[in-house]
């Protein structure tokens, strides 16, 4: 019984071979033909009578019955998935992107994999390989280092986005931001306040972005006639 609608079901719940309750079980159950039930399940192409559509969702609910993914990405193009790799997500500024990206992904519709490097090249390809074999919509990409494999991307035809600064090339988006700018605002600030000792605790400076904030945060205290102090 489907206590909002009122409506009784009684019928064999015998599960297709093999284990999963298909399409047409809900068929069965609900009295109505597969096409009907798809139409139901996808909200078109096709309108239902509401009574019709009623008697499909109690089937549904009554059968257990969860949509093939596969089967669904095979007939729309889509997977309603999207790809996030990024270089570790211990760290917290990294943490907090990937938290927003699903968020959002999921307001649209989509779900999210997450792959963490571990700040490890040959695992950021692998889980790169492993996210296009899944044939996901979209690449959100933070590489480990300045070398991203954006040609093994590009190569399966998957669109991408860069989530850090990289050498400019044709048909690569890119979303990032101007560390070097933010370094000098910071230290622009502290200087404006008065404080004449200005210290970093940085990141390994071998990696690119502490390497920029180093260089533009010293650049700005030189300028402005204090020392800078290096933790």
């Amino acid at each position: 019984m489907n206590p909002a609608s009122g409506i009784y079901i009684e019928a064999n719940l015998a599960k297709s071979p093999g284990g999963n309750v298909t399409r047409t079980d809900v068929a069965r159950v609900a009295g109505t033909s597969v096409a009907v039930v798809s139409y139901v399940i996808n909200n078109g192409p096709r309108p239902v009578a509401e009574a019709t559509r009623q008697r499909v969702l109690a089937a549904i609910k009554q059968t257990g019955y969860r949509p093939n993914a596969v089967a669904r990405a095979l007939a729309s193009g889509t997977t309603k998935t999207f790809g996030l790799i990024v270089p570790n997500i211990a760290n917290p500024f990294v943490a907090s992107m990937a938290h927003v990206l699903l968020q959002e992904s999921l307001n649209h519709g989509h779900i999210m994999l997450l792959g963490d490097a571990g700040d490890d090249r040959q695992r950021e390809l692998e889980l790169i390989q492993g996210m296009l074999n899944r044939q996901i919509d979209g690449l959100f990409y933070n590489s480990v280092d300045r070398h991203p494999y954006i040609d093994v991307v590009q190569a399966s035809g998957t669109p991408l986005l860069m989530l850090d600064r990289i050498t400019p090339r044709p048909g690569v988006s890119v979303l990032s931001m101007n560390e070097r700018l933010a370094a000098c605002d910071v230290t622009r600030h502290l200087l404006s306040h008065g404080y004449q000792q200005v210290g970093m605790i940085s990141g390994p400076p071998a990696m690119f972005t502490p390497g920029i904030v180093f260089r533009a945060g010293v650049m700005r205290c030189r300028s402005g006639g204090c020392p800078w102090m290096k933790a």
